[in-house]
């Protein structure tokens, strides 16, 4: 990946390949982001969110809903079919 724009152009496989380390590798993406259009910063954002955004449930919610499941699985929660589920919602309204 080569950048212009008046940076000295990057070539990020050849650098990686030659095993820099974590702190130049730190370095090097710092001047490549200062430097950045908005297009590659919003690709760079975008493969880093999942990293930056833990999941969408907080611990206690995914621990909530793992005992659910489980109940749902082992038949001791109610459950309705999606058809049933729509009929039971239309009749309220």
């Amino acid at each position: 990946m080569k950048l212009k724009r008046g940076m000295k152009s990057l070539t990020l496989l050849n650098q990686i390949n030659n095993t820099m380390g974590a702190a130049q590798i730190r370095e090097e993406l710092h001047q490549f982001i200062n430097h950045a259009d908005e297009r590659v910063l919003n690709l760079i954002y975008g493969m880093m969110k999942p990293d930056i955004e833990p999941g969408i449930l907080t611990t206690e919610q995914q621990e909530d809903l793992d005992k659910r499941i489980s109940s749902h699985k082992k038949g001791e929660s109610k459950s309705h079919s999606w058809s049933g589920a729509r009929a039971q919602i239309k009749s309220i309204r």
